[in-house]
């Protein structure tokens, strides 16, 4: 649209300048006719800004243009005396203000041919008139200097103005490839003069990039000019995969339909892969003197005979993909399109960059915000569990990993154990353990060090992760063991982390792990500490049961849930007998090693659903849900019986003790919570007044 504008405004100006000279009379009349003048400069004002804003090289002077066209304008006006032929032609003001805009978009054969219409057309008017030529020409030249100071101002300035275009007026730049999606996001620029603008170096990868482009399309911008620059039948742009060691096609313009989407060339195979080894350009009209295979058609399908290949290098020489043409025609190519090509990868380099630029922000940016939530979900979790899954969450984000275990180890009876399993894979159950040896786990543990495992199809041939004989599983390829410390250097265990794909937890990620697990380090040692905190406000010290306050909001809430669900539940109160005596006998250390050993009978007798407690001094207590009269007195003598025949032992030798039980059945007794513990502890006084170690059940008149 620009260069047809263009075009519009050269043909006025040849047809005005043509009429003007031969007839003489042009001027005449536009001069009894002053608003027909003000019409066509103002008709090539708004040209001009159509000019400007259309054209892709002088968008950045679009604000600078019509500020100096007006100010020249005025200037000229200002500066020429009235009765002049500068003034007195009206074509002269469209012929100024039409040079100041195509000074402004860059076109400097347009701009001085104008000027040298202007002057032209003047000097035959004036000849054809029979004036005197001098002192005209005197009259002239300070127009025509100020109409040549004002366009070289002007382009200077359209030239070096460090505005950039509004976002709408770049992407009003870019069109959907021709028979492409539209609603893909494969963008080029639309300008119809590109393939020229390309030949002079004037577009810029920036410009060639697509407004949101895609990694796996970064080169259809530059395929599709290719394609137009070069009589072609296939244009084609490779990345290189330095993981794979090959050459992956990214994006291609056929004619033919049997181009290998799915190609992945091996370097140094083939044409493409040769001077990806040798990172130098190829050219060839007859394909066969070469030997080479062009390997991106299927089975070899299409008979090439010119092919132009040039490797596309980045500024640190780090080969980044090739670019291709080819023709079934020989002799196609020659020198001059290989430099063309080489400009094209030039472009394809910038590109590449500032895509691996981009995604390299974009994932640090995603990688700040992962650590910054899960810092903050760190920071609430109260447990060692819910870190831990907050961390395999994490980790499962960053790495995709097939499964992330924690590992915990008892050192006293030589143990490790799988804590918690996180992942697809399934072949190592949650609560697995092994023993303390030779293998990496252990190692791990007992060097308090990072472990990374590249590829364990290789390096797992000498070494093992919990037993020698393990089965090899197949589908783990990388590892990577990291410990979990405590604020006093003591490792508390392993966090294990697997991939089915090799040299996954390599350079960024390795540190992105090992920062991971310090944060989740300082979480596990908090919720540790909170976890102790918690137990010592609800446990008992000594024998590590529910402490009395617990056990009075156990038995309210037990309480309140068999009165809502009209369930049935038995409360036990135990003393053990003589306990006073005993201690002043063997002392109060032995006395408190009877407790503990008391406590431990009584969570051996009882169901899981069962809540024990130390009531206070020698006295212990018992919830039993869903149990009713009957249950609760098998309860108690299980409990009696195994005290019992339990020995302490202690200093002093072998000690027995024994306990009387009083027990009280809600509701059958009652429906209050003191009245539930009065009925216990009378049936348990009942107990020690009738001869002690004893179960008793409350009942009316104790």
């Amino acid at each position: 649209m620009g260069r047809i504008l263009i075009y519009i405004v050269e043909a006025l100006l040849a047809a005005g300048a043509v009429g003007a000279v031969l007839t003489n009379r042009v001027d005449g009349l536009l001069t009894n006719q002053p608003y027909i003048a003000l019409g066509l400069e103002a008709l090539t004002l708004i040209i001009g800004l159509v000019v400007a804003r259309r054209s892709p090289v002088a968008a950045a002077s679009f604000r600078v243009v019509p500020a100096f066209s007006a100010v020249a304008l005025l200037t000229v006006h200002a500066a020429t005396p009235a009765g002049t032929i500068a003034l007195e032609s009206s074509f002269n003001h469209f012929y100024f203000a039409t040079v100041i805009y195509l000074a402004a978009v860059g076109k400097a054969h347009s701009f001085l041919f104008s000027l040298l219409l202007l002057i032209g057309t003047d000097l035959g008017s004036i000849a054809l008139s029979n004036v005197q030529f001098v002192p005209v020409f005197r009259s002239l030249a300070p127009t025509a200097g100020l109409l040549l100071a004002a366009g070289a101002l002007t382009h200077f300035a359209s030239r070096t103005a460090p505005w950039k275009p509004p976002a709408a007026l770049t992407e009003s730049l870019y069109k959907p490839i021709a028979g492409g999606d539209p609603k893909t996001d494969r963008y080029v620029p639309a300008d119809p003069d590109s393939k020229i603008l390309l030949k002079t170096g004037e577009y810029t990868a920036e410009q060639l990039g697509r407004r949101h482009a895609d990694v796996k399309e970064i080169l259809a911008s530059v395929v599709y000019f290719m394609a137009r620059n070069f009589d072609a039948f296939s244009a084609l742009g490779f990345i290189y995969d330095p993981r794979q060691r090959a050459f992956l096609l990214n994006s291609f313009r056929s004619k033919s339909m049997q181009v290998d989407e799915t190609c992945a060339i091996a370097l140094g195979k083939g044409i493409v892969g040769r001077i990806g080894a040798e990172k130098k350009s190829f050219v060839t009209g007859d394909i066969s003197a070469y030997g080479g295979e062009v390997l991106y058609y299927k089975g070899n399908s299409e008979l090439i005979n010119s092919i132009l290949a040039v490797p596309i290098i980045s500024e640190d020489k780090e080969l980044l993909g090739a670019l291709v043409v080819d023709s079934k025609n020989k002799r196609v190519f020659s020198d001059n399109h290989k430099e063309v090509l080489r400009r094209f990868s030039g472009l394809a380099a910038a590109l590449i960059t500032n895509a691996r630029m981009r995604i390299a922000q974009q994932e640090t940016a995603r990688q700040f915000q992962t650590f910054y939530e899960t810092s903050q979900r760190f920071t609430t979790a109260l447990s060692v569990e819910q870190v831990f899954n907050v961390l395999f969450e994490t980790v499962t984000n960053l790495t995709q990993a097939s499964r992330a275990m924690a590992i915990t180890f008892d050192v006293r009876q030589k143990k490790g154990r799988v804590y918690l399993v996180f992942g697809k894979l399934t072949d190592i159950p949650q609560g697995y353990e092994f023993p303390m040896n030779a293998g990496i786990f252990s190692y791990a543990f007992d060097k308090k060090a990072m472990i990374t495992i590249n590829d364990w199809a290789q390096q797992g041939k000498d070494y093992y992760r919990f037993v020698p004989d393990e089965p090899r599983d197949p589908t783990i390829r990388s590892m990577i063991l990291l410990p979990i410390m405590d604020d006093e250097s003591r490792c508390l265990g392993l966090l294990s982390v697997e991939s089915d794909r090799p040299n996954r937890f390599v350079g960024k990620i390795e540190q992105l792990l090992s920062t991971l697990a310090g944060n989740a380090s300082v979480a596990i040692t908090r919720a540790m500490l909170y976890q102790k905190m918690e137990r010592l406000a609800t446990t008992d010290g000594l024998t590590g049961l529910n402490n009395h306050r617990t056990f009075q909001d156990i038995l309210a809430a037990e309480m309140e849930r068999s009165r809502r669900y009209n369930r049935t539940f038995s409360l036990l109160l135990m003393d053990i007998d003589h306990f006073k005596s005993f201690n002043d006998t063997y002392g109060h250390q032995t006395g408190d090693l009877v407790l503990r050993d008391i406590a431990v009978c009584i969570r051996q007798s009882l169901r899981q659903t069962d809540v024990p407690a130390r009531y206070g001094g020698e006295e212990f207590a018992v919830i039993l849900p869903e149990n009713d009269q009957e249950g609760a007195v098998v309860t108690a003598e299980r409990i009696r019986q195994t005290i019992e025949s339990h020995v302490v032992k202690s200093d002093s030798g072998g000690l027995k003790v024994t306990v009387s039980i009083g027990c009280s059945v809600y509701p059958h007794q009652t429906t209050e919570k003191s009245q539930l513990v009065e009925c216990a502890d009378k049936a348990l006084y009942f107990s020690k007044e009738h001869g002690r170690n004893k179960v008793t059940v409350f009942r009316k008149g104790m």
